[in-house]
């Protein structure tokens, strides 16, 4: 015996509002709809009145070629999509799991932390900076057989482009990794530890799905190669027991908050 309609909004804060609108026909409800719609992308607008729903008895004898087209109805299709892809949060603070090569034939897993600046927020050129640090160790999986290593470093993103879909967002990203790395030997007569610096630098793909109330889901993952090659050897040189890789795989998953 009625209409209904509803209207879910999400703001830049990830918060969602939802209006719902009873009427008696479908050009009342999705009128009063295109009117809440629009005055909350721009509450500066200015509309005209809607005309007066028709009484019950006019509907009943309305013909369907008498029903006038609401232009709202295309209107408003486009309006929250083209409007959610422009919220972009000012302000992202991350924290989850890495994981890197810093050895040929390991892979060492760690925990790491980010703070990110997004500097812009229409079209796909929508650059992000980020600053962020990282813990990892080649003996949290396995038990290595050469050498036991543990690297603390500080990294720097840079993401010049986004592009964001529903719920889901896609950033390629740009980065440099500084710190110290920390050797010590295994299956030696004399156990020594010995620290190095590192410097790498890469490419990698960051795509987040928006849980909500500013959470987010954040899978990332490419490559990175250490600039300076290391290389770790027992008694002589030529006894090289393990060495930095040329290329080194990078992978992290976490949640974000943005505001």
């Amino acid at each position: 015996g009625h209409v209904v309609g509803e209207l879910r909004m999400i703001d830049d804060r990830g918060e969602t509002d939802t209006r719902r609108v009873q009427g008696a026909s479908c050009d009342e409800v999705v009128q009063a709809l295109s009117l809440t719609a629009a005055l909350a992308l721009d509450p500066s607008a200015r509309m005209s009145v809607p005309p007066a729903a028709p009484s019950t008895d006019e509907v009943a004898t309305r013909t369907e070629k008498d029903q006038p087209v609401p232009a709202a109805v295309t209107t408003t299709a486009q309006t929250p999509s083209a409007s959610a892809s422009r919220l972009v949060p000012g302000f992202e603070l991350g924290a989850g799991l890495v994981g890197l090569a810093v050895l040929s034939g390991s892979f060492s897993p760690g925990i790491g932390v980010a703070a990110r600046k997004n500097l812009g927020r229409d079209g796909r050129f929508r650059p992000t900076l980020g600053l962020g640090l990282a813990y990892v160790r080649n003996d949290v999986l396995q038990s290595p057989q050469d050498a036991e290593v543990a690297l603390a470093a500080m990294g720097a993103t840079v993401c010049p482009l986004r592009w964001a879909a529903s719920i889901l967002t896609v950033q390629p990203c740009a980065h440099v990794l500084a710190g110290w790395l920390s050797a010590t030997g295994r299956q030696v007569t004399h156990v020594d530890t010995v620290d190095r610096s590192w410097l790498s630098a890469g490419l990698t793909v960051r795509a987040a799905a928006f849980l909500g109330r500013g959470f987010s889901l954040e899978l990332e993952g490419g490559i990175s190669a250490p600039l300076v090659k290391r290389r770790f050897f027992a008694t002589v040189p030529s006894n090289v027991v393990a060495e930095t890789p040329t290329i080194s795989p990078i992978v992290g998953i976490g949640l974000t908050y943005a505001r």
